[in-house]
């Protein structure tokens, strides 16, 4: 995992990113402190990009994959950010990476995996409600229609007529294609694992086989997993742009010659507001530091206020004598009808306080702040997010050095921290080189 962090005013965009990367093989877990997150996109231009979750695109190192495109882009300049991000995308669809020969395969796999994890949590969720309820254990009968309820609920959800990512039909071949292997994975999570196992009972029937293959076929056409995926920031100005720009692309992976990405749309300071504050992968602190209050705490109160409104209304509803059955299922219904509405206002209210007493006093003091003290905010949130790790019971997945760039019209992409693998004055080579892309950029 990662925090990142980019801000901007009228003057600069700043860049920050920490150095921790989580790696995982099988059920091990293991962070390194020592990855580079933060490029130049093109030596001589004042763009940057940033990356964050997974680090690798089809088995190679996000970093080769960046700084290929750079050097073939060497002397090329765009005039937006847009076209900077545009042209980064037709250089993954179109260029001929060296992947490993079953990169597709193993793509393929993590994803089938993702899918099937969330199945597995469902399952083991009504699992234990199963016996919460009934105090006690869980029978065949029982663990064969709980697999067949979430397979049931996942195979509707997967038939919704969401946006087409990549084709439905090239889904429906890769699915096939690699179908003894992807039988393989799902026996092993879902039969060999777990209850079923301990159980000894098949819950895996041809029926559901075949759902969960249809299961598998819509999510790899139509949804995007978080985490397997990898997130592209791209920052900076255009030669035609006088405010800098903020780019966010989402890729997946490249199948079949299909690259599976997701883009968002171009964010500038123009308009609303002179600053923005932006982060990415882990953004808890910095939405805490923004909007006064944590996330976790809304999320909690909400929910709460939610069953609050419930219980209130079947309260109201059994202290009333002389309504029938029917008659208090419709009342019960209107009261809770007006309790979500009551909740939703707060909601809004809260929202909008928190905004105009925390968010945007910040945001104003940040549109005057000079380049050196934007680097300093945006090195104190990566800094505050991985101190928050430290003294917490949670996986340190945030730290090591952190990088900070700030990128301006006509100063270009100037380090203000940086890590490097090497000593320096050991390799005077690197820096003849690096001079020498600069000046044929």
């Amino acid at each position: 995992m990662t925090a990142e962090i980019v801000i901007m005013n009228k003057e600069a965009v700043v860049l920050a990113a920490d150095s921790a990367v989580t790696l995982q093989r099988a059920y091990l877990t293991k962070v390194s402190v020592s990855a580079n997150k933060m490029f130049q996109m093109s030596v001589n231009s004042p763009v940057g990009i940033m990356l964050f979750g997974n680090a690798l695109f089809m088995g190679l190192p996000w970093e080769t994959v960046i700084k290929s495109y750079r050097a073939s882009r060497a002397g090329k300049r765009f005039n937006s950010v847009r076209q900077y991000g545009k042209d980064f995308i037709e250089y993954l669809k179109n260029n001929e990476l060296e992947f490993e020969a079953e990169a597709e395969e193993r793509y393929l796999e993590a994803f089938v995996e993702s899918v099937l994890k969330d199945i597995q949590e469902r399952i083991d969720d009504l699992v234990q409600e199963l016996i919460v309820d009934q105090g006690g254990g869980v029978t065949k009968k029982a663990m064969k229609t709980i697999v067949k309820l979430v397979i049931d609920a996942e195979y509707r959800e997967s038939r919704k007529k969401y946006t087409e990512i990549i084709p439905v039909g090239l889904s429906r071949k890769l699915v096939n294609k690699h179908w003894i292997g992807i039988e393989r994975v799902m026996t092993l999570m879902l039969k060999e694992n777990g209850l079923p196992k301990v159980l000894n009972v098949d819950v895996l029937k041809k029926e559901d086989r075949r759902k969960l293959k249809e299961v598998l076929v819509n999510k790899l056409s139509k949804y995007m997993r978080e985490d397997i995926m990898s997130g592209i920031v791209i920052a900076g100005f255009g030669e035609k742009e006088y405010s800098p720009r903020r780019k966010v692309l989402v890729i997946e992976g490249k199948i079949n010659g299909e690259l599976k990405y997701r883009e968002e749309p171009v964010v500038t300071v123009r308009g609303y507001s002179d600053a923005n504050i932006a982060a990415f992968a882990q953004s808890d602190i910095t939405v805490r530091f923004m909007s006064g209050v944590d996330k976790l705490y809304r999320e909690y109160e909400d929910e709460y206020i939610r069953n609050l409104c419930i219980d209130y209304a079947e309260k109201v509803v059994n202290s009333i004598a002389g309504y029938s059955r029917q008659q208090k299922k419709v009342l019960k219904k209107e009261l809770v009808k007006y309790g979500n509405r009551l909740r939703k206002e707060f909601n809004e209210k809260m929202e909008e306080f928190t905004d105009v007493q925390f968010a945007q006093p910040i945001l104003d003091t940040v549109a005057s702040l000079p380049k050196v003290e934007l680097a300093t905010v945006a090195e104190a949130l990566v800094h505050l997010t991985s101190m928050k790790r430290k003294v917490s019971f949670e996986e340190e997945s945030v730290g090591g050095p952190i990088d900070v760039a700030v990128i301006s019209k006509h100063d270009g992409f100037i380090w203000i921290k940086r890590k490097h693998y090497f000593e320096a004055g050991f390799n005077p080579q690197f820096f003849v080189r690096y001079g020498k892309e600069k000046r044929n950029d």
